[in-house]
């Protein structure tokens, strides 16, 4: 039995950053709006914590970053990476950036999307749905009119929409149902371990701690109560192989990074670790008539730099931009939602570009996280070493929320618009 419900502006899949950054932009404009989280909340472990300047812009654009900054978090003003032997990769700074916030924000990422949901369900015009399994997308005469999703107990559902929005991450049901090619960007796939450990008072005070050795790099993340470590394996390393040496092996590596951590790394077992597979791949069609895909889903972007979460926001305050007004009066063209690729797709070409190069160059292990000595000699020289963190931190295309999403001047506190 298939339950048939109402009519939305639009349908977006996917509870991550991009998709609840779009659902509470386009609420805060008024439109009709479902979210559709396939878990019962945002409370999953291993997924990106931080936010870059231009993201944290984005959100005090919007009113919204006084109150962020008071949720737990850490703040990382520079990024140095110490490779084997104690040779140095990098050693950059946030605090020349000419931003509002210079740094970098490490903040637990379900704390975020459960703050920008709470604001999103201040407006009537919002509704989540959790525990709601996405299987397929409803068509008729070749566009998408919306999707058919399963509840926690299994009874299928049709909900209807303008637009369908796919913000459902890197394996996109969206993505795959509506028949959208992918490339792949790199040679080989990434391997990334993921575990975490208490933190314990005499813990380094940097947000980020970035180490390496022969076989493996390292970046750790601090929240409030633990840290978020990653473990990439470079690209001469088979997973399955360096699994099999055992847990020890992994250990005695991670403690030969971080040696204050060797007590803490005892007690750590596979059964505590998450495997990602990293591929860095991107749709080389982001849409089709009444549906776009957007994050991940529409470009797989790697661990390096931090800057996936920052995409994705950056896609969600395009798409409202230019898609808002257009769904208050009816369905937008194909040429408009082309309009949302071509915004920004040179770009995400051209950041996997450097991804791709940054880790397919570490398979030699006598290079730092994958910077050749000439690279690491240019980043000394005073005129060129804050472009790479300039680009972390804004890109190149700019970008900045509409007006008519900022509050107003006489009050903080945004009203929803009238539902047109």
């Amino acid at each position: 039995m298939i339950s048939n419900q109402k009519q939305y502006d639009a349908v977006i899949v996917g509870g991550g950053p991009a998709g609840v950054l779009t659902s509470y932009m386009l609420a805060k404009a008024g439109r009709k709006v479902l979210l559709l989280e396939a878990y019962k909340d945002f409370n999953r472990q291993f997924r990106g914590d931080t936010l870059n300047p231009l993201a944290m812009g984005f959100l005090d654009q919007l009113g919204l970053m006084d109150e962020i900054l008071e949720l737990p978090h850490e703040k990382v003003e520079q990024v140095k990476a110490v490779g084997a032997e104690g040779i140095e990769a990098f050693d950059l700074t946030y605090r020349r950036m000419p931003s509002k916030f210079p740094f970098v924000m490490v903040i637990a990422q379900p704390i975020f999307l459960n703050f920008l949901v709470q604001k999103a369900e201040a407006f009537p015009n919002f509704n989540l749905r959790t525990q709601a399994r996405v299987n397929d997308i409803i068509e008729e005469n070749g566009t998408v009119t919306g999707v058919q999703y399963k509840d926690q107990q299994g009874k299928l559902h049709q909900v209807y929409s303008k637009l369908v929005i796919g913000a459902d991450g890197r394996n996109s049901v969206i993505r795959k149902k509506a028949g959208l090619p992918t490339i792949q960007t790199t040679e080989k796939t990434d391997y990334v371990v993921w575990f975490k450990l208490p933190t314990e008072a005499h813990d380094p005070q940097e947000g980020l701690v970035a180490r390496e050795e022969r076989f493996s790099t390292l970046f750790m993340f601090r929240r409030p109560d633990e840290w978020q470590i990653s473990l990439t394996l470079k690209k001469d390393v088979d997973y399955k192989s360096w699994k099999a040496r055992g847990i020890e092996q992994m250990r005695a590596a991670v403690t030969e990074m971080v040696p204050e951590f060797k007590a803490r790394l005892e007690t750590v077992e596979w059964a505590d670790t998450a495997l990602l597979p990293v591929d860095l791949k991107r749709a080389t069609k982001w849409y089709r008539d009444g549906l776009l895909v957007i994050g991940d889903a529409a470009h797989v972007m790697s661990p390096f730099g931090g800057i996936g979460i920052n995409v994705a926001l950056r896609d969600a305050v395009i798409v409202a931009n230019q898609l808002s007004d257009v769904l208050a009066t009816g369905r937008p063209s194909v040429s408009q939602l082309r309009r949302v690729q071509k915004r920004v797709e040179w770009e995400v070409k051209l950041l996997q570009r450097i991804q791709a190069g940054v880790q397919d160059s570490a398979s030699k292990p006598d290079e730092v996280i994958g910077l050749p000595p000439i690279a690491r000699f240019i980043l000394r020289i005073p005129i060129i070493r804050d472009l790479p963190i300039f680009l972390l931190s804004f890109g190149l295309v700019p970008v900045w929320v509409n007006r008519k999403f900022r509050p107003s001047k006489k009050s903080h506190q945004l009203q929803p618009v009238e539902v047109q």
